[in-house]
Protein backbone atom coordinates (compact mmCIF):
# COMPACT_ATOMS: atom_id res chain seq x y z
CA UNK A 1 0.00 0.00 0.00
CA UNK A 2 1.32 3.72 -0.91
CA UNK A 3 -0.01 6.41 1.47
CA UNK A 4 -0.22 9.43 -1.24
CA UNK A 5 1.29 11.72 0.95
CA UNK A 6 3.22 15.31 0.08
CA UNK A 7 4.37 17.58 2.37
CA UNK A 8 5.65 21.37 2.22
CA UNK A 9 7.10 22.69 4.89
CA UNK A 10 6.44 19.57 7.40
CA UNK A 11 2.64 19.71 6.06
CA UNK A 12 0.84 16.06 5.19
CA UNK A 13 -2.15 16.42 2.64
CA UNK A 14 -5.55 16.36 3.85
CA UNK A 15 -7.00 13.17 4.30
CA UNK A 16 -6.08 11.50 1.17
CA UNK A 17 -5.01 8.00 1.12
CA UNK A 18 -4.63 5.86 -1.86
CA UNK A 19 -4.14 1.91 -1.63
CA UNK A 20 -2.53 0.52 -4.86
CA UNK A 21 -5.63 -2.42 -5.60
CA UNK A 22 -5.12 -3.94 -9.05
CA UNK A 23 -7.12 -2.05 -10.75
CA UNK A 24 -4.99 1.58 -9.09
CA UNK A 25 -2.26 3.08 -10.58
CA UNK A 26 -1.03 6.50 -9.65
CA UNK A 27 0.31 8.75 -12.41
CA UNK A 28 3.23 11.16 -12.25
CA UNK A 29 2.80 14.30 -10.67
CA UNK A 30 2.35 16.57 -14.00
CA UNK A 31 3.88 20.03 -13.96
CA UNK A 32 1.06 22.79 -13.44
CA UNK A 33 1.53 23.61 -17.08
CA UNK A 34 0.02 20.63 -18.37
CA UNK A 35 -2.64 20.14 -15.50
CA UNK A 36 -4.13 23.76 -16.40
CA UNK A 37 -4.20 22.93 -20.25
CA UNK A 38 -6.05 19.04 -18.70
CA UNK A 39 -9.69 17.73 -19.52
CA UNK A 40 -12.71 19.31 -17.60
CA UNK A 41 -13.15 18.35 -14.02
CA UNK A 42 -14.62 15.03 -12.16
CA UNK A 43 -11.40 13.92 -11.01
CA UNK A 44 -10.40 15.09 -6.75
CA UNK A 45 -7.34 17.06 -7.12
CA UNK A 46 -4.72 17.73 -4.12
CA UNK A 47 -2.96 20.97 -4.42
CA UNK A 48 -0.32 22.29 -2.48
CA UNK A 49 0.83 26.13 -3.05
CA UNK A 50 4.50 27.62 -2.19
CA UNK A 51 3.22 29.02 1.29
CA UNK A 52 2.46 25.43 2.12
CA UNK A 53 -1.37 25.68 1.90
CA UNK A 54 -2.68 23.04 0.99
CA UNK A 55 -6.07 22.86 -1.53
CA UNK A 56 -8.45 20.34 -2.30
CA UNK A 57 -11.01 21.21 -4.85
CA UNK A 58 -13.96 18.61 -6.77
CA UNK A 59 -14.45 19.61 -10.34
CA UNK A 60 -16.84 18.79 -12.99
CA UNK A 61 -20.05 18.72 -10.71
CA UNK A 62 -19.84 22.54 -9.39
CA UNK A 63 -17.49 21.63 -6.22
CA UNK A 64 -14.81 23.90 -6.21
CA UNK A 65 -12.58 25.40 -3.88
CA UNK A 66 -11.45 29.39 -2.78
CA UNK A 67 -12.30 32.28 -4.16
CA UNK A 68 -8.78 32.75 -5.51
CA UNK A 69 -9.74 29.56 -8.27
CA UNK A 70 -10.73 30.82 -11.02
CA UNK A 71 -12.33 29.00 -13.14
CA UNK A 72 -11.89 29.82 -16.78
CA UNK A 73 -13.70 27.05 -18.16
CA UNK A 74 -16.12 24.99 -15.50
CA UNK A 75 -16.71 21.92 -17.22
CA UNK A 76 -12.86 21.42 -18.73
CA UNK A 77 -10.59 23.59 -17.32
CA UNK A 78 -9.11 25.11 -14.31
CA UNK A 79 -6.52 27.59 -13.13
CA UNK A 80 -5.55 28.07 -9.53
CA UNK A 81 -3.51 31.03 -7.78
CA UNK A 82 -3.08 30.64 -4.11
CA UNK A 83 -3.28 33.39 -2.04
CA UNK A 84 0.32 34.18 -1.25
CA UNK A 85 0.88 33.80 -5.30
CA UNK A 86 2.62 31.04 -5.08
CA UNK A 87 2.76 28.14 -7.77
CA UNK A 88 0.22 25.33 -7.06
CA UNK A 89 1.65 21.89 -7.41
CA UNK A 90 -0.73 19.44 -8.42
CA UNK A 91 -1.20 15.20 -8.08
CA UNK A 92 -4.06 13.26 -9.92
CA UNK A 93 -4.90 10.84 -8.04
CA UNK A 94 -5.83 7.41 -10.31
CA UNK A 95 -8.00 4.84 -10.32
CA UNK A 96 -9.00 3.13 -6.58
CA UNK A 97 -8.44 5.51 -3.50
CA UNK A 98 -9.56 5.00 0.05
CA UNK A 99 -10.04 8.98 0.98
CA UNK A 100 -10.39 8.49 4.77
CA UNK A 101 -11.15 11.61 5.18
CA UNK A 102 -12.80 14.48 2.73
CA UNK A 103 -10.64 17.21 1.69
CA UNK A 104 -12.78 20.21 2.84
CA UNK A 105 -12.96 23.81 3.59
CA UNK A 106 -15.31 26.60 4.03
CA UNK A 107 -15.16 29.78 1.95
CA UNK A 108 -17.80 32.35 1.71
CA UNK A 109 -20.30 29.63 2.72
CA UNK A 110 -19.31 27.41 0.00
CA UNK A 111 -18.61 23.94 1.74
CA UNK A 112 -16.36 21.24 -0.68
CA UNK A 113 -16.33 18.49 1.19
CA UNK A 114 -17.21 14.17 0.11
CA UNK A 115 -17.87 11.44 2.67
CA UNK A 116 -15.07 9.16 3.64
CA UNK A 117 -14.75 6.14 1.12
CA UNK A 118 -13.51 4.57 -1.76
CA UNK A 119 -13.40 6.42 -4.89
CA UNK A 120 -12.40 5.83 -8.98
CA UNK A 121 -10.85 7.74 -10.69
CA UNK A 122 -10.07 7.85 -14.64
CA UNK A 123 -6.51 8.50 -16.07
CA UNK A 124 -6.45 11.54 -16.14
CA UNK A 125 -8.03 11.70 -12.46
CA UNK A 126 -11.28 12.44 -13.23
CA UNK A 127 -13.35 10.77 -10.94
CA UNK A 128 -16.24 8.07 -12.20
CA UNK A 129 -19.94 7.02 -10.92
CA UNK A 130 -22.05 4.29 -11.42
CA UNK A 131 -20.79 0.75 -12.83
CA UNK A 132 -17.38 0.41 -13.55
CA UNK A 133 -15.19 -2.26 -14.70
CA UNK A 134 -12.04 -1.45 -12.85
CA UNK A 135 -8.53 -2.36 -13.95
CA UNK A 136 -8.39 -6.05 -11.91
CA UNK A 137 -11.38 -7.12 -13.73
CA UNK A 138 -13.86 -6.36 -11.16
CA UNK A 139 -17.41 -4.67 -11.36
CA UNK A 140 -17.77 -2.29 -8.89
CA UNK A 141 -20.45 0.46 -8.26
CA UNK A 142 -19.91 4.02 -7.07
CA UNK A 143 -22.64 6.44 -5.88
CA UNK A 144 -23.50 8.89 -8.69
CA UNK A 145 -24.14 11.64 -5.71
CA UNK A 146 -21.51 11.21 -3.97
CA UNK A 147 -18.90 8.91 -5.92
CA UNK A 148 -18.20 6.61 -3.16
CA UNK A 149 -18.20 3.04 -4.00
CA UNK A 150 -20.84 1.01 -2.50
CA UNK A 151 -20.81 -2.13 -0.61
CA UNK A 152 -23.34 -4.95 0.59
CA UNK A 153 -25.98 -3.15 -1.29
CA UNK A 154 -28.17 -4.25 -4.38
CA UNK A 155 -28.54 -1.89 -7.21
CA UNK A 156 -30.82 -2.02 -10.00
CA UNK A 157 -29.78 -0.51 -13.21
CA UNK A 158 -32.12 -0.97 -15.49
CA UNK A 159 -35.83 -2.45 -15.97
CA UNK A 160 -34.99 -6.46 -14.25
CA UNK A 161 -31.29 -5.65 -14.47
CA UNK A 162 -29.83 -6.38 -10.23
CA UNK A 163 -26.48 -6.43 -9.12
CA UNK A 164 -25.38 -7.51 -5.51
CA UNK A 165 -21.91 -5.38 -4.57
CA UNK A 166 -20.44 -7.46 -1.61
CA UNK A 167 -18.33 -6.37 1.67
CA UNK A 168 -15.50 -5.40 -0.21
CA UNK A 169 -17.20 -3.30 -3.09
CA UNK A 170 -17.41 -6.56 -5.52
CA UNK A 171 -20.29 -7.26 -7.95
CA UNK A 172 -20.75 -10.93 -6.59
CA UNK A 173 -21.31 -13.55 -9.24
CA UNK A 174 -22.57 -17.19 -8.79
CA UNK A 175 -24.81 -18.62 -6.37
CA UNK A 176 -25.03 -16.18 -3.23
CA UNK A 177 -27.29 -15.96 0.19
CA UNK A 178 -28.53 -12.76 1.08
CA UNK A 179 -31.34 -11.76 3.68
CA UNK A 180 -31.64 -15.93 4.29
CA UNK A 181 -32.53 -16.67 0.49
CA UNK A 182 -30.65 -17.70 -2.47
CA UNK A 183 -29.49 -15.88 -5.38
CA UNK A 184 -27.92 -16.89 -8.28
CA UNK A 185 -25.82 -14.03 -10.19
CA UNK A 186 -24.48 -14.57 -14.07
CA UNK A 187 -20.69 -15.21 -13.74
CA UNK A 188 -19.77 -12.57 -16.66
CA UNK A 189 -22.28 -10.09 -16.37
CA UNK A 190 -22.75 -10.19 -12.78
CA UNK A 191 -26.47 -9.82 -12.84
CA UNK A 192 -29.02 -10.91 -11.07
CA UNK A 193 -30.50 -14.25 -12.91
CA UNK A 194 -34.53 -14.41 -12.78
CA UNK A 195 -36.55 -17.13 -14.60
CA UNK A 196 -35.78 -20.49 -15.47
CA UNK A 197 -32.51 -21.27 -15.37
CA UNK A 198 -29.70 -24.06 -15.82
CA UNK A 199 -26.98 -24.15 -14.27
CA UNK A 200 -24.54 -27.02 -13.94
CA UNK A 201 -26.77 -29.37 -15.93
CA UNK A 202 -29.63 -28.38 -13.68
CA UNK A 203 -32.60 -26.36 -14.02
CA UNK A 204 -33.97 -23.93 -11.00
CA UNK A 205 -36.38 -21.18 -10.89
CA UNK A 206 -35.74 -17.76 -9.73
CA UNK A 207 -38.24 -15.35 -8.99
CA UNK A 208 -39.44 -13.23 -12.89
CA UNK A 209 -39.24 -9.47 -12.77
CA UNK A 210 -42.81 -7.73 -11.73
CA UNK A 211 -44.00 -6.41 -8.67
CA UNK A 212 -41.93 -9.57 -7.08
CA UNK A 213 -38.80 -9.19 -9.08
CA UNK A 214 -36.50 -10.56 -6.37
CA UNK A 215 -34.67 -13.44 -8.19
CA UNK A 216 -34.99 -15.54 -4.90
CA UNK A 217 -34.57 -19.19 -6.07
CA UNK A 218 -37.80 -21.21 -5.47
CA UNK A 219 -38.53 -24.46 -4.12
CA UNK A 220 -40.40 -27.36 -2.55
CA UNK A 221 -43.57 -27.23 -5.06
CA UNK A 222 -45.46 -25.61 -7.98
CA UNK A 223 -44.15 -22.99 -9.27
CA UNK A 224 -45.46 -20.59 -12.14
CA UNK A 225 -43.50 -18.58 -14.55
CA UNK A 226 -46.45 -15.53 -15.08
CA UNK A 227 -44.35 -14.23 -18.13
CA UNK A 228 -44.22 -17.20 -20.45
CA UNK A 229 -47.22 -19.30 -18.72
CA UNK A 230 -45.09 -22.28 -17.64
CA UNK A 231 -45.49 -24.18 -14.67
CA UNK A 232 -42.62 -26.36 -12.92
CA UNK A 233 -42.38 -28.31 -9.75
CA UNK A 234 -38.90 -27.90 -7.80
CA UNK A 235 -37.84 -30.02 -5.13
CA UNK A 236 -36.42 -28.97 -1.54
CA UNK A 237 -33.41 -28.11 -2.96
CA UNK A 238 -34.51 -25.85 -5.58
CA UNK A 239 -34.02 -28.39 -8.34
CA UNK A 240 -36.64 -28.03 -11.28
CA UNK A 241 -37.79 -31.88 -11.99
CA UNK A 242 -37.64 -33.57 -15.41
CA UNK A 243 -39.01 -36.43 -17.08
CA UNK A 244 -41.68 -38.30 -15.77
CA UNK A 245 -42.90 -37.57 -11.89
CA UNK A 246 -46.28 -38.32 -9.96
CA UNK A 247 -46.62 -35.84 -7.62
CA UNK A 248 -50.05 -36.53 -5.33
CA UNK A 249 -51.04 -40.03 -6.84
CA UNK A 250 -50.98 -37.63 -10.60
CA UNK A 251 -48.62 -38.41 -13.69
CA UNK A 252 -47.01 -35.38 -14.77
CA UNK A 253 -44.37 -34.70 -17.22
CA UNK A 254 -41.54 -32.34 -17.20
CA UNK A 255 -39.27 -31.29 -20.17
CA UNK A 256 -35.06 -30.93 -20.04
CA UNK A 257 -35.77 -27.05 -18.63
CA UNK A 258 -38.33 -28.63 -15.94
CA UNK A 259 -41.14 -26.78 -17.93
CA UNK A 260 -44.28 -29.07 -17.26
CA UNK A 261 -45.91 -30.17 -20.48
CA UNK A 262 -49.54 -30.19 -21.88
CA UNK A 263 -51.44 -32.04 -24.74
CA UNK A 264 -49.78 -34.73 -26.97
CA UNK A 265 -45.97 -35.20 -25.59
CA UNK A 266 -43.36 -37.89 -27.57
CA UNK A 267 -41.10 -39.52 -25.28
CA UNK A 268 -38.59 -41.98 -26.98
CA UNK A 269 -41.26 -42.64 -29.88
CA UNK A 270 -44.45 -43.30 -27.69
CA UNK A 271 -47.12 -40.76 -27.12
CA UNK A 272 -48.25 -39.72 -24.29
CA UNK A 273 -51.71 -36.82 -23.81
CA UNK A 274 -51.57 -34.47 -20.82
CA UNK A 275 -54.89 -32.50 -20.03
CA UNK A 276 -54.56 -28.46 -19.16
CA UNK A 277 -53.73 -29.23 -15.61
CA UNK A 278 -50.91 -31.22 -16.67
CA UNK A 279 -52.15 -34.68 -16.03
CA UNK A 280 -51.21 -37.54 -17.61
CA UNK A 281 -54.84 -39.13 -19.63
CA UNK A 282 -55.52 -42.86 -19.20
CA UNK A 283 -58.44 -44.70 -21.01
CA UNK A 284 -60.59 -43.16 -24.30
CA UNK A 285 -59.81 -39.65 -25.37
CA UNK A 286 -61.32 -37.38 -28.06
CA UNK A 287 -59.86 -34.71 -29.70
CA UNK A 288 -61.65 -32.84 -32.30
CA UNK A 289 -64.10 -35.65 -32.91
CA UNK A 290 -61.30 -37.95 -33.08
CA UNK A 291 -61.32 -40.76 -30.42
CA UNK A 292 -57.74 -42.48 -29.01
CA UNK A 293 -56.64 -44.87 -26.15
CA UNK A 294 -54.21 -44.52 -23.72
CA UNK A 295 -53.27 -47.46 -21.76
CA UNK A 296 -52.67 -48.23 -18.71
CA UNK A 297 -49.26 -46.47 -18.83
CA UNK A 298 -50.43 -43.63 -20.57
CA UNK A 299 -49.07 -45.07 -24.37
CA UNK A 300 -50.92 -44.55 -26.72
CA UNK A 301 -52.01 -47.67 -28.56
CA UNK A 302 -51.67 -47.56 -32.32
CA UNK A 303 -51.34 -49.58 -35.54
CA UNK A 304 -53.19 -52.27 -33.43
CA UNK A 305 -55.70 -54.08 -31.76
CA UNK A 306 -57.01 -53.64 -28.45
CA UNK A 307 -59.99 -55.84 -26.75
CA UNK A 308 -61.96 -52.91 -24.57
CA UNK A 309 -65.28 -54.00 -22.72
CA UNK A 310 -65.75 -57.19 -25.05
CA UNK A 311 -65.58 -55.40 -28.42
CA UNK A 312 -62.10 -55.20 -30.53
CA UNK A 313 -61.14 -51.78 -31.63
CA UNK A 314 -58.71 -50.70 -34.87
CA UNK A 315 -56.32 -48.04 -33.96
CA UNK A 316 -54.28 -46.77 -36.72
CA UNK A 317 -50.48 -45.25 -37.00
CA UNK A 318 -52.03 -42.27 -35.99
CA UNK A 319 -53.24 -44.04 -32.73
CA UNK A 320 -57.00 -42.74 -34.24
CA UNK A 321 -59.75 -45.29 -33.71
CA UNK A 322 -61.12 -46.78 -36.61
CA UNK A 323 -64.76 -46.17 -37.78
CA UNK A 324 -66.41 -47.60 -41.66
CA UNK A 325 -64.21 -49.82 -43.71
CA UNK A 326 -60.80 -49.89 -43.14
CA UNK A 327 -57.45 -52.36 -44.31
CA UNK A 328 -55.65 -54.00 -41.74
CA UNK A 329 -53.00 -57.21 -42.17
CA UNK A 330 -54.00 -57.04 -45.83
CA UNK A 331 -57.75 -57.68 -44.78
CA UNK A 332 -60.54 -55.37 -44.65
CA UNK A 333 -62.62 -54.85 -41.70
CA UNK A 334 -65.77 -53.13 -40.75
CA UNK A 335 -65.97 -50.46 -37.27
CA UNK A 336 -69.15 -49.25 -36.59
CA UNK A 337 -69.46 -45.75 -35.10
CA UNK A 338 -68.53 -46.54 -31.92
CA UNK A 339 -65.24 -47.67 -33.27
CA UNK A 340 -66.64 -51.33 -32.26
CA UNK A 341 -65.46 -54.15 -34.93
CA UNK A 342 -68.60 -55.73 -36.85
CA UNK A 343 -69.08 -59.45 -37.38
CA UNK A 344 -71.69 -61.55 -39.25
CA UNK A 345 -73.35 -59.80 -42.11
CA UNK A 346 -73.31 -56.11 -42.99
CA UNK A 347 -75.25 -54.23 -44.93
CA UNK A 348 -73.90 -51.50 -46.29
CA UNK A 349 -75.09 -49.15 -49.24
CA UNK A 350 -77.59 -51.79 -49.96
CA UNK A 351 -74.85 -53.99 -50.11
CA UNK A 352 -74.44 -57.23 -47.93
CA UNK A 353 -71.08 -57.98 -46.73
CA UNK A 354 -70.16 -60.93 -44.75
CA UNK A 355 -67.56 -60.39 -42.16
CA UNK A 356 -66.35 -63.68 -40.13
CA UNK A 357 -65.87 -64.29 -36.46
CA UNK A 358 -62.14 -62.81 -37.02
CA UNK A 359 -64.07 -59.58 -38.71
CA UNK A 360 -62.24 -60.09 -41.74
CA UNK A 361 -64.31 -59.38 -44.81
CA UNK A 362 -64.74 -62.30 -47.08
CA UNK A 363 -64.17 -61.68 -50.90
CA UNK A 364 -63.57 -63.40 -53.64
CA UNK A 365 -64.88 -66.94 -51.85
CA UNK A 366 -67.49 -69.63 -50.94
CA UNK A 367 -68.83 -69.15 -47.25
CA UNK A 368 -71.52 -71.84 -46.43
CA UNK A 369 -73.75 -69.71 -43.56
CA UNK A 370 -75.62 -72.08 -41.96
CA UNK A 371 -75.76 -74.97 -44.29
CA UNK A 372 -76.71 -72.43 -47.52
CA UNK A 373 -73.93 -71.39 -49.53
CA UNK A 374 -73.08 -67.82 -50.41
CA UNK A 375 -70.35 -65.87 -52.80
CA UNK A 376 -68.68 -62.81 -52.52
CA UNK A 377 -67.08 -61.61 -54.80
CA UNK A 378 -63.61 -59.38 -55.05
CA UNK A 379 -65.32 -55.84 -53.67
CA UNK A 380 -66.58 -58.39 -50.83
CA UNK A 381 -70.01 -58.20 -51.82
CA UNK A 382 -72.62 -61.03 -51.55
CA UNK A 383 -74.05 -62.44 -55.25
CA UNK A 384 -77.12 -62.41 -56.22
CA UNK A 385 -78.30 -63.73 -59.90
CA UNK A 386 -75.87 -65.29 -62.26
CA UNK A 387 -72.47 -64.97 -61.67
CA UNK A 388 -69.34 -67.32 -63.59
CA UNK A 389 -66.67 -68.76 -60.78
CA UNK A 390 -64.01 -70.64 -62.14
CA UNK A 391 -65.61 -70.88 -65.30
CA UNK A 392 -69.06 -72.60 -64.15
CA UNK A 393 -72.24 -70.30 -64.09
CA UNK A 394 -74.14 -70.71 -60.81
CA UNK A 395 -77.52 -68.79 -59.60
CA UNK A 396 -77.76 -66.56 -56.46
CA UNK A 397 -81.49 -65.94 -55.58
CA UNK A 398 -82.23 -62.13 -53.95
CA UNK A 399 -81.05 -63.50 -50.71
CA UNK A 400 -77.52 -64.76 -51.59
CA UNK A 401 -78.64 -68.29 -51.24
CA UNK A 402 -76.82 -70.19 -54.09
CA UNK A 403 -79.66 -72.57 -55.97
CA UNK A 404 -78.56 -76.55 -56.65
CA UNK A 405 -80.81 -79.38 -57.68
CA UNK A 406 -83.24 -77.33 -59.44
CA UNK A 407 -84.73 -76.27 -62.79
CA UNK A 408 -84.43 -72.15 -63.44
CA UNK A 409 -86.02 -71.16 -65.78
CA UNK A 410 -84.64 -73.12 -68.97
CA UNK A 411 -81.86 -73.88 -67.07
CA UNK A 412 -80.24 -76.87 -64.39
CA UNK A 413 -78.47 -76.45 -61.41
CA UNK A 414 -76.73 -79.17 -60.46
CA UNK A 415 -75.80 -80.64 -57.06
CA UNK A 416 -72.40 -78.22 -56.59
CA UNK A 417 -74.32 -75.28 -57.67
CA UNK A 418 -72.65 -75.51 -61.05
CA UNK A 419 -75.09 -75.29 -64.13
CA UNK A 420 -75.34 -78.54 -65.86
CA UNK A 421 -74.23 -78.79 -69.74
CA UNK A 422 -74.15 -81.13 -72.62
CA UNK A 423 -76.13 -83.58 -70.30
CA UNK A 424 -79.91 -85.04 -69.61
CA UNK A 425 -81.85 -83.79 -67.02
CA UNK A 426 -84.29 -86.57 -66.43
CA UNK A 427 -86.30 -86.20 -69.68
CA UNK A 428 -84.62 -82.78 -70.50
CA UNK A 429 -81.86 -82.21 -72.45
CA UNK A 430 -79.78 -78.64 -71.78
CA UNK A 431 -77.27 -77.95 -74.62
CA UNK A 432 -73.60 -76.46 -74.26
CA UNK A 433 -75.34 -73.26 -72.90
CA UNK A 434 -77.04 -75.07 -70.31
CA UNK A 435 -80.52 -74.11 -71.78
CA UNK A 436 -82.94 -77.10 -72.15
CA UNK A 437 -83.67 -77.44 -76.34
CA UNK A 438 -86.90 -78.48 -76.76
CA UNK A 439 -87.50 -82.07 -78.34
CA UNK A 440 -83.96 -82.86 -78.41
CA UNK A 441 -83.61 -86.78 -78.38
CA UNK A 442 -87.28 -87.29 -77.94
CA UNK A 443 -89.62 -90.31 -78.81
CA UNK A 444 -91.92 -89.13 -81.47
CA UNK A 445 -95.80 -90.71 -82.40
CA UNK A 446 -97.71 -90.35 -85.33
CA UNK A 447 -101.44 -90.32 -85.83
CA UNK A 448 -102.35 -90.32 -89.52
CA UNK A 449 -101.25 -87.29 -91.25
CA UNK A 450 -100.67 -85.18 -87.07
CA UNK A 451 -97.44 -85.72 -85.87
CA UNK A 452 -96.94 -85.23 -82.09
CA UNK A 453 -94.59 -85.97 -79.50
CA UNK A 454 -93.64 -86.72 -75.80
CA UNK A 455 -90.58 -86.89 -73.78
CA UNK A 456 -88.66 -90.15 -74.22
CA UNK A 457 -91.40 -92.65 -73.61
CA UNK A 458 -91.14 -95.97 -73.36
CA UNK A 459 -94.33 -96.99 -73.46
CA UNK A 460 -97.43 -95.43 -74.79
CA UNK A 461 -100.77 -95.14 -72.35
CA UNK A 462 -104.27 -95.47 -72.56
CA UNK A 463 -104.77 -92.12 -74.36
CA UNK A 464 -101.64 -92.49 -76.92
CA UNK A 465 -103.54 -95.74 -78.12
CA UNK A 466 -103.45 -95.79 -81.97
CA UNK A 467 -100.26 -94.04 -82.05
CA UNK A 468 -96.79 -95.98 -83.82
CA UNK A 469 -93.58 -94.71 -82.37
CA UNK A 470 -90.32 -93.02 -84.74
CA UNK A 471 -87.77 -91.53 -84.29
CA UNK A 472 -87.10 -88.03 -84.31
CA UNK A 473 -85.09 -87.50 -87.66
CA UNK A 474 -88.44 -89.22 -89.09
CA UNK A 475 -90.72 -87.13 -87.42
CA UNK A 476 -88.63 -84.10 -88.85
CA UNK A 477 -88.55 -85.70 -92.22
CA UNK A 478 -92.32 -85.63 -92.09
CA UNK A 479 -92.72 -82.62 -91.49
CA UNK A 480 -93.55 -82.85 -87.59
CA UNK A 481 -94.56 -79.08 -86.81
CA UNK A 482 -96.20 -79.02 -83.52
CA UNK A 483 -95.72 -80.52 -80.28
CA UNK A 484 -98.48 -82.84 -78.87
CA UNK A 485 -100.62 -81.52 -76.31
CA UNK A 486 -102.76 -84.04 -75.70
CA UNK A 487 -99.54 -86.77 -75.09
CA UNK A 488 -99.33 -88.63 -71.51
CA UNK A 489 -95.71 -88.60 -70.74
CA UNK A 490 -95.13 -92.08 -69.50
CA UNK A 491 -92.16 -93.51 -67.83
Amino acid sequence: MKNLRERWHGLTVLGVVAFAAACMTVAPAPSFADIAGGGGGGGPITEWCSDGRPISYWGYDGWNGTQNEQTSDPLTRYSVECNAGGTAHRDFLVGLNSIDQSASRTDSSVVTSRPAGTYYFNKDGFMKTGLVWCEDGNLRYFDPETGAMVTNQWHNEYEAVWYYFGADGIAVSGWQSIGGDKYYFYPESHDMAYGRVQIDGKNYFLNTPGANADGRMQHSGWLYDSIYGKWFYATSSGELLTGWHNIGGTWYYFDEYGVMLTGWINVSGTWYYANASGAMVTGWLNIGGTWFYLDGSGAMVANGWRSLGGSWYWFGDSGAMATGWFLAGGSWYYASGSGAMATGWLSNGGTWYWLGGSGAMASNSWVNIRGVWYWFDNAGAMATGWRQIDGAWYYFSGSGAMAHDSWVGDYYLQSSGAMATNTWIGSYYVGEDGKWIPGYGLVWYKNGSNVYHTHKCRTVGKDAKGYSQISIQEAQRRGASRECKNCQQIG
